[in-house]
């Protein structure tokens, strides 16, 4: 696994876990980086901002699952 998933994969860890205490609206950028050991330019070397990470993490741990070797002919059986 690269260093770059490696971070990823932390700071999405650690936003997680923020998450936990508080409320989406209320947790900064300087929060996640915090959390994880992390400072802010390379949160933002990896992300846009908390949006980005959580459409990360929707994608990554939900969505890939649900589409992954999606096709027309096993559609009905994914969906």
């Amino acid at each position: 696994m690269s260093d770059s998933t490696t971070t990823k994969k932390e700071i999405a860890k650690g936003f997680k876990k923020l998450m936990l205490e508080k409320r989406f609206d209320k947790i900064t950028i300087s929060d996640i980086a915090a959390s994880c050991g992390i400072n802010r330019q390379t949160f933002y070397y990896h992300f846009l901002d908390k949006y980005d990470l959580l459409d990360c993490i929707y994608y990554n741990e939900a969505i890939h699952y649900m589409v992954d070797d999606l096709t027309l002919d096993n559609w009905n059986d994914k969906v």
